[in-house]
C-alpha cells in the first residue's frame, strides 16, 4: 500500500528530486503567438539553479543552490556535481516529469561539464504514472496534490522570481530554494500515493532489494 513501514531488512534507496532552472533573457518586439530565432535569445536558460531532494524515510530536504557570482558566470558545475553524487548512492530517482525534464536537464548538465552519463538507475517519473494509470482533472503536481489532499505548491511571484534570482538577489534565492523544498516534499507524498499503481515506464522492482527471500509487494 503507500504506507510507509519500517524494516530491518535492506531496502532501496530512493531520492525524491526537483530542480529549478533559469529561464533564457529574450528580446522582441511582440508578445503574443511568438517565435524567437537563435538571434532573439540574448542569453540561453536551462543552467540549474536551485537542487533539492530527499530520501525515502527521512524527513530532512537537502538543498544545494548557485551564488550570485555562479549565477554571473553561468557556473552551475558544484550543483552537477552534488546531483551526480545523489544518483551514484540512489538505486532509484523519483521525479515529476523526469523524462522530459528533469532527468533530461541534469544529464544536459553532467555532460556539458563531465563529459559523462550519470550513474545508471532506475528512473521514476511520477508524471507518466498519473498519466498512464488514472483520470485525474489535471497531471501537474500542483493539481495532483490538491486532489487527494496532500498539499499544494508554494505560491510565487512567477517569472518575476526567476529574474530576480538570475539578477543575482540572495534573498529571492531563499524563496527559490523554499519553493523547490517544497516541490519535493509534495512529491514525496504524491509518490507515496501513486507508486500502489506501480512504477509506469521503468522496470524498477523494489522488492529485489530486500534478501530475506520472501514475496513482497514490488513497490512498497
Amino acid at each position: 500500500n503507500g504506507k510507509e513501514v519500517t524494516s530491518s531488512l535492506t531496502a532501496p534507496k530512493i531520492a525524491i528530486i526537483d530542480v529549478e532552472t533559469s529561464a533564457a533573457k529574450v528580446y522582441c518586439f511582440g508578445r503574443f503567438n511568438q517565435n524567437f530565432s537563435e538571434d532573439n535569445i540574448y542569453e540561453e536558460g536551462g543552467l540549474i539553479l536551485v537542487a533539492c531532494w530527499r530520501w525515502l524515510g527521512s524527513d530532512e530536504v537537502h538543498s544545494v543552490y548557485m551564488t550570485p557570482e555562479e549565477i554571473k558566470n553561468r557556473n552551475d558545475e558544484r550543483l552537477v556535481l552534488a546531483l551526480m553524487d545523489v544518483y551514484e548512492e540512489a538505486d532509484a530517482v523519483v521525479m515529476h516529469n523526469a523524462k522530459k525534464f528533469d532527468h533530461k536537464v541534469i544529464q544536459t548538465r553532467a555532460l556539458f561539464w563531465l563529459n559523462c552519463m550519470l550513474p545508471v538507475v532506475k528512473v521514476i517519473d511520477t508524471l507518466q504514472i498519473a498519466k498512464s494509470k488514472l483520470r485525474l482533472p489535471s497531471n501537474r503536481l500542483d493539481s495532483i496534490g490538491e486532489y487527494f489532499g496532500l498539499g499544494r505548491k508554494t505560491k510565487t511571484e512567477g517569472i518575476r522570481l526567476w529574474a530576480k534570482v538570475q539578477e543575482g538577489n540572495t534573498l529571492s534565492m531563499q524563496d527559490m530554494v523554499t519553493y523547490c523544498k517544497q516541490d519535493v516534499n509534495l512529491l514525496y507524498e504524491v509518490y507515496l500515493r501513486l507508486r500502489t499503481l506501480g512504477t509506469s515506464g521503468t522496470m524498477f522492482n523494489a522488492s529485489h532489494y530486500l534478501e530475506d527471500n520472501e514475496v513482497h509487494c514490488k513497490v512498497c
